[in-house]
């Protein structure tokens, strides 16, 4: 679907859609076609015609909504996975608990349990994926605003020598020790 470099503006079908809704229609990135459209509107497009092809193909003219059907492809080639409980939730709300609304690392405040960024301010020191032993485990998790969840992550080189991120540096090589020592442990027995 490349018409080159895209361009801002007005989606005509979503400036229509928001017209009925009574609403301001967005400002979206539109690919340079006649007439300009967003991703949304073209996918519908695309499939719309697949969708035609197929109805052709098989001399089903009468009552075939073409557009609805080609939402509908576009809803399950969209659709998320469920996700099964990990417990993860649970253990954050009692370490909030236990511990406040306040970062381990700067003492910032906290977001409110109702925020959308709540669950961002939980930080493993051992990533899930290296330690999943330790996914879970209530030492491993420490509370970090979202920006230094983001630091911890992604910019630990350049963190290392700052004094206020010692303790999770010392906290990171004591779960390590813990972990490979459960490990050997179990290997032996």
């Amino acid at each position: 679907m490349a018409f080159g470099k895209p361009i801002k503006g007005i989606c005509e079908k979503c400036a229509e859609e928001a017209e009925k809704m009574g609403v301001s229609p967005p400002h979206r990135w539109l690919h340079r076609k006649k007439p300009p459209a967003c991703k949304y509107h073209l996918t519908i497009e695309k499939q719309s015609k697949k969708v035609k092809k197929k109805v052709v193909k098989k001399n089903e003219y009468e009552d075939v909504d073409i557009v609805g059907a080609a939402k509908e492809v576009i809803k399950r080639r969209f659709k998320r996975k469920k996700r099964k409980p990990t417990g993860e939730l649970e253990l954050f709300e009692e370490i909030f608990n236990e511990r406040g609304p306040f970062s381990q690392v700067s003492e910032k405040q906290f977001f409110p349990t109702s925020h959308p960024a709540w669950i961002q301010q939980f930080s493993h020191v051992l990533s899930k994926g290296a330690y999943p032993g330790f996914r879970l485990y209530k030492k491993n998790i420490v509370l970090k605003t979202p920006g230094e969840h983001h630091k911890w992550e992604f910019m630990q080189h350049k963190i290392k020598d700052d004094p206020k991120w010692a303790p999770i540096f010392e906290l990171k090589e004591e779960l390590k020790e813990e972990y490979y020592a459960k490990r050997l442990s179990k290997e032996k027995h």
